[in-house]
């Protein structure tokens, strides 16, 4: 099918033959839940901000931006330098720019919601059981915001399993813990936005490589490394 085939359908409202797509926070999916059992698809998770005055902004800008990087450089005679935890200064020029910004409430909820449906994903999954996989996630989510932020565990793995599901929530949510000294953020702030692929074309290995693509290009904060 062309992608101008795909469109017309939609505007026709005859998408559900080909897939589903869902934006859902936890109590939206309990609602929801059995429309996911057994169900193959690509989801990704996103993060609201907790707070919008000029702390709360840059902690959310700090979930994006405190990326981890390394480097090494080579000279002649096989020198060799290595530099480890390299500093963005974009920080500081964020800071400088938040730092007398404030909103209402009204605004603040304007910002929030902006923010949830146009910010990139945290991280981006695949499953040939949606509702077993999310509902991992979502338990995890809601276990991890309230540990303390020691018994948090920062690590990444390349598999794709059930263990795998629970972990991610540990590495999201000590991440957030480092750049919240409030614990301002709940299971509300984190949502999830969902495509199930109904088409018998769409077989687990085409479905893990949309997965596997879309991190690749997107290079979420808290995705596989």
């Amino acid at each position: 099918m062309k992608i101008e085939d795909f469109f017309t359908q939609i505007t026709k409202g005859k998408s559900k033959d080909l897939l589903e797509t869902f934006t859902l926070s936890k109590s939206s999916f309990g609602t929801n839940i059995d429309k996911f059992e057994n169900k193959k698809g690509v989801y990704a998770w996103y993060l609201m901000p907790a707070e919008t005055d000029s702390d709360g902004l840059n902690d959310y800008y700090k979930i994006f931006n405190n990326k981890k990087f390394t480097a090494t450089f080579k000279a002649k005679f096989n020198e060799e330098y290595f530099g480890e935890n390299i500093r963005n200064t974009e920080e500081d020029k964020n800071k400088e720019y938040i730092k007398d910004k404030s909103f209402s409430d009204k605004q603040k909820f304007a910002f929030q919601l902006s923010a949830l449906f146009l910010s990139p994903p945290i991280y981006v999954g695949v499953s040939d059981d949606l509702k077993e996989r999310l509902s991992t996630h979502f338990e995890e989510l809601n276990i991890k915001i309230g540990t303390n932020f020691d018994e948090l565990q920062d690590y990444y793995d390349e598999s794709n399993n059930k263990e795998s599901a629970a972990r991610f929530a540990s590495r999201i949510c000590k991440a957030v813990k480092i750049s919240d000294n409030r614990n301002s953020w709940t299971i509300n702030n984190f949502v999830v936005k969902v495509m199930v692929f109904k088409d018998e074309e769409m077989t687990n290995p085409i479905v893990q490589d949309i997965e596997g693509i879309l991190n690749r290009t997107f290079k979420p904060t808290m995705g596989k490394k």
